[in-house]
């Protein structure tokens, strides 16, 4: 791990077009794609295992984790959502927040549990819609707020997630 940042050492992004690099922590992004070496969760478990990874976190991700998945990294694996949950779980987050007239809506990071968007939440953060929104202005506010969490929800989780020592290595220069 590079000094500075949370306790982790081992970091996977996952499908995602973020980028991570200013948080100073050992990255691997993994594409997951249909008809690829990761056709089954069960390889991608095992590939995730033996990487050693610490969080997993989903940004862009839009599928939903298998049971088996969730478990083998219980509380490990952290999503970003285009809602304060509780509110407005599942892949219309947004289109739902207009649906149901809302004046405030926003973004939450939280751990990732076998129901959709309804894992411990570690960050959330607010913006409101005015009557000149649409799904694209909100969406792109959004975005914005998501940049903005993600990052320091990563390192929130840090503090929060249970670090086995086992496998210390040494420092790198």
């Amino acid at each position: 791990m590079k000094t500075g940042t949370a306790s982790l050492e081992n970091f996977w992004e996952v499908n995602s077009s973020w980028s991570f690099d200013k948080l100073a922590l050992d990255t691997f992004n993994l594409q997951y794609k249909r008809n690829t070496v990761y056709r089954s969760f069960c390889n991608l478990i095992n590939t995730i295992k033996k990487h050693d990874v610490e969080l997993v976190v989903m940004a862009g991700w839009m599928k939903i984790m298998s049971s088996k998945f969730v478990n083998a990294f219980k509380n490990k694996i952290i999503n970003i959502h285009p809602s304060l949950l509780p509110s407005f779980k599942g892949s219309n987050a947004i289109k739902e927040a207009i649906r149901n007239d809302s004046k405030i809506t926003g973004c939450s990071v939280h751990f990732v549990e076998a129901e959709v968007d309804s894992g411990s939440l570690i960050m959330q953060a607010a913006l409101s819609i005015s009557d000149k929104d649409d799904l694209e202005t909100i969406t792109k506010k959004i975005h914005l707020l998501e940049h903005k969490i993600l990052p320091l929800s990563i390192s929130q989780a840090g503090y929060i997630i249970p670090v086995s020592y086992t496998h210390l290595r040494a420092p790198r220069d």
